[in-house]
C-alpha cells in the first residue's frame, strides 16, 4: 500500500471537533492576516505621503461640496438656505437673474430651479 491513503472512521463524523472551534489546529494563517496589515499600512502611507494638487474646477467642487455639507438640511431645519446658497453662486458666476428661482411649497423647504442657456 505504498503511495496510498487509507482513511479509518471512529465514532461520529464530529468526534474530532469542539462547538465553534477546531482541534486539528487549522486555525487563522496570521503571516498571511499580517501581510495584509502591512501591506494596507504601506499602502496608506505611501498615498499619505503624495502631495494631493487638484486642478482650479475641482477645487471649487470641493469648495461647494463642502459649503453644502456645512449647511444643516434636516428636516427640521429645512432645505432653504442650501437652495439659496447654491442660487447666490450661480448668480455670482453670471447666470441671469431670471433663470435662477429659489421655489418651494413653504419657507422651510425650498428648492432651487436654474435654467442654463
Amino acid at each position: 500500500m505504498h503511495g496510498q491513503v487509507t482513511m479509518r472512521r471512529t465514532g461520529t463524523r464530529h468526534s474530532k471537533m469542539k462547538m465553534g472551534r477546531r482541534t486539528t489546529g487549522n486555525g487563522p494563517k496570521w503571516g498571511a492576516f499580517f501581510g495584509i496589515i502591512v501591506a494596507f499600512a504601506t499602502l496608506g502611507t505611501t498615498i499619505s505621503a503624495q502631495e494631493l494638487t487638484l486642478e482650479p474646477h475641482q477645487e471649487l467642487a470641493r469648495e461647494i461640496l463642502r459649503e453644502l455639507i456645512e449647511i444643516n438640511t434636516v428636516d427640521s431645519a429645512g432645505t432653504t438656505a442650501a437652495a439659496e446658497a447654491m442660487a447666490r453662486r450661480l448668480l455670482d458666476a453670471g447666470f441671469p437673474a431670471e433663470d435662477v428661482n429659489v421655489v418651494g411649497p413653504n419657507e422651510r423647504k425650498m428648492s432651487l430651479v436654474a435654467l442654463r442657456r
